[in-house]
């Protein structure tokens, strides 16, 4: 028995200004239509047919439950970790949640990163059960790719001894090298770059994890016994999960344990971890230039430029990456696209919101982006999907106009409940109790005014809400 596991827990920082804190790579559409997790998803779904396994950030739940509910999936189950701890605690949470709570022992987990490009041939197809195999047999199987170039933003396994065909004992994990270990690591023929992905036996992991961190491994013993359903989600203990140590599966386990097992393979792979990277996988013009959105080049080649609100016009530029979002610009030379986690590190230093923030911001119910600000005033444009219907809230500070420009609203303000079409509006006191209602048969889009003293979104006291946060103080809507 094969289940996937799939780790939501990259932040995608050198994909800023696209993956921000709030809105980080996974859940992106970089490459398709459809975001890094359901290109995973899918992927998943060619290799093992066992319910999905997920852990993600707590901030992230409804942006994973909207993004299965678009793939028709209700059969995965959501865990959700309070703060991210790398990657040896998040598989160990799902190597207890299937032996404990799902009652499957022993089972294999095939463990996937959300965020990255993988091509499922028959080759792949055929590593895959070679590893299941393997892993039954008490191996810690990982995948290392056949390197193509001799890349730095990669670490490196390095194979030993034959040990089935098409699998090795690993020699050594090696962290990302400078370019001239690099090169040297690449003309031993047997060094691989280390994809992050795993087949694990849940038992022998769980084992190995005892071995080899006591302690990790007796907080997680504590933390699986809090395992709770919470609607669509599984919490646990926060406040133990909270105080573990951050360690990735390869220092806590498979770089001491003698189990570490690694099968090359030479399929299409990227961790999509830059912008470059990102360049590197789509075709060019005769320039060698790749343009998304309204763009205009003169006199300018192999740039990558993605516009997605305004028109970019560029004049002479050359190795160029350029990406506008609506309040965000990123200019950088391709060579220097490791360094975009710089900028970003510095924006966070002086508490500039675009360094971690959206101006597109998720919601359960949809989403809102802000238009428009200045003191006294707000405006927002707000999306409810169908079907969804907002919390009853009220707002100490400020009263609200709603325009109803796409949809049919159900609007409960006070002891009046309306409807409200097309190109109508109402008005919202200070102190109303309101709610908001999409009954229509697609998506309900609202303008919203605010107008008050204070427009902080901690000005909200929830009453009801179909998500579960009535007691929290949280943003609005």
């Amino acid at each position: 028995m094969l289940v996937p596991v799939i780790l939501c827990g990259g932040s995608g920082t050198r994909l800023w200004p696209l993956s921000r804190k709030s809105l980080p790579k996974p859940y992106l559409p970089l490459l398709s239509d459809k975001s890094m997790l359901q290109e995973t998803i899918l992927r998943s779904q060619q290799l093992t047919d066992q319910p999905i396994i997920i852990v993600c950030n707590e901030a992230h739940r409804f942006l994973v439950a909207q993004q299965l509910l678009e793939m028709n999936i209700h059969s995965a189950h959501i865990l959700l970790e309070p703060t991210g701890k790398n990657t040896a605690p998040a598989v160990a949470l799902a190597a207890h949640y299937v032996e404990k709570t799902l009652a499957l022992k022993p089972a294999n987990l095939l463990v996937l990163p959300a965020d990255h490009l993988l091509e499922i041939d028959l080759a792949f197809k055929q590593s895959v059960v070679l590893a299941e195999q393997l892993a039954t047999q008490g191996e810690l199987m990982t995948f290392g790719v056949t390197p193509t170039t001799p890349s730095t933003a990669y670490g490196y396994i390095q194979s030993a001894s034959v040990i089935a065909p098409g699998a090795y004992r690993v020699m050594q994990f090696i962290e990302k090298p400078d370019l001239p270990k690099a090169k040297q690591l690449i003309a031993q023929q047997n060094c691989y770059w280390n994809s992050g992905m795993f087949v694990l036996n849940s038992a022998t992991y769980l084992l190995e994890l005892a071995q080899y961190e006591k302690s990790l491994s007796n907080d997680m013993q504590c933390i699986a016994k809090t395992f709770r359903k919470d609607l669509d989600f599984v919490r646990f203990d926060n406040q133990l999960f909270e105080r573990l140590p951050a360690k990735s599966i390869d220092y806590a386990v498979m770089e001491h344990t003698p189990k570490a097992v690694v099968i090359p393979i030479e399929t299409k792979w990227s961790d999509i971890g830059t912008w470059d990277a990102i360049s590197a996988l789509q075709p060019a013009d005769e320039n060698n230039n790749i343009c998304h959105g309204n763009v205009m080049l003169e006199d300018s080649s192999n740039c990558y430029v993605q516009a997605n609100h305004r028109l970019i016009a560029a004049i002479g530029l050359h190795n160029q990456i350029i990406i506008e979002t609506k309040d965000a610009i990123l200019v950088a030379d391709k060579s220097r696209c490791q360094a975009v986690q710089t900028i970003v590190a510095k924006l966070k230093a002086q508490n500039i919101a675009q360094a971690t923030e959206h101006s597109l911001v998720c919601r359960p119910w949809g989403q809102f982006e802000i238009i428009d600000e200045s003191d006294g005033f707000k405006v927002k444009r707000i999306v409810v999907n169908q079907g969804a219907t907002l919390s009853m809230q009220k707002h100490m500070h400020r009263s609200e106009h709603w325009v109803v420009v796409k949809g049919t609203a159900e609007v409960t303000c006070d002891d009046k409940v309306f409807l409200l079409y097309e190109n109508q509006s109402t008005y919202i006191p200070q102190t109303a109790r309101h709610r908001l209602k999409n009954v229509g048969k697609i998506s309900l889009e609202i303008i919203e005014i605010q107008v008050g003293r204070y427009l902080g979104e901690d000005d909200i006291e929830r009453f009801d809400d179909v998500y579960g946060r009535v007691t929290q103080t949280v943003s609005a809507c």
